[in-house]
């Protein structure tokens, strides 16, 4: 059609009409495509979804593996390590938690963590924690006393890293060593 020709059909014809026939004709070419192109486009879509299903599906076993080579490393250390929610209580302890203090570790997830660190040492902790939530610092490395279920005291160094969940602070995570004897041997010195 020429340019000319067209310019008095949209004017003859009115807005609504004009956009009726644009509509045609989008249909009109839309299903002038080749079925097996529909067919196509239709099994692609069918297929994405059968390969969303077998990606989430990888994914979750994936995460589960992930989770179960992370709890075997935490529970087969010798090394004690702790999880510490905001409210000062234990989410997780492993059994070198237990053996260093010398509480089973039913016993520990049942109570505050403050209850295991020395009278003189309390205060100084708890005031790093809370200092590290306020303010959103790291947390520094700490050298402190924790008392035993049988009274005696164990001399523990760490450095706790804030733990994340979901981007949100749940608490604190830290892998403890026990320094007794060194601190010990640096006094007979």
């Amino acid at each position: 059609m020429s340019a000319h020709l067209l310019s008095n059909l949209e004017k003859s014809l009115s807005k609504t009409q004009l956009s009726t026939i644009s509509v045609e004709c989008k249909f009109l070419k839309a299903s002038k495509r080749p079925r097996r192109e529909r067919k196509r486009e239709k099994n692609t879509t069918s297929a994405g979804r059968r390969d969303s299903v077998a990606w989430s599906k990888r994914l979750g076993k994936v995460a589960q593996e992930s989770r179960e080579r992370f709890l075997s490393l935490a529970e087969e250390t010798g090394v004690p390590i702790v999880a510490i929610n905001l409210r000062g209580r234990f989410i997780y302890a492993n059994e070198a938690t237990s053996s260093l203090l010398g509480y089973s570790r039913e016993e520990l997830l049942r109570r505050p963590f403050r209850q295991f660190l020395h009278p003189n040492d309390k205060a100084r902790i708890l005031r790093l924690f809370a200092k590290t939530i306020l303010l959103r610092r790291q947390p520094t490395e700490l050298e402190f006393r924790v008392m035993r279920k049988d009274g005696s005291i164990r001399h523990v160094w760490s450095k706790p890293t804030r733990l994340v969940v979901g981007g949100q602070k749940a608490g604190f995570q830290a892998i403890m060593v026990d320094v007794t004897e060194r601190k010990q041997m640096h006094e007979e010195i």
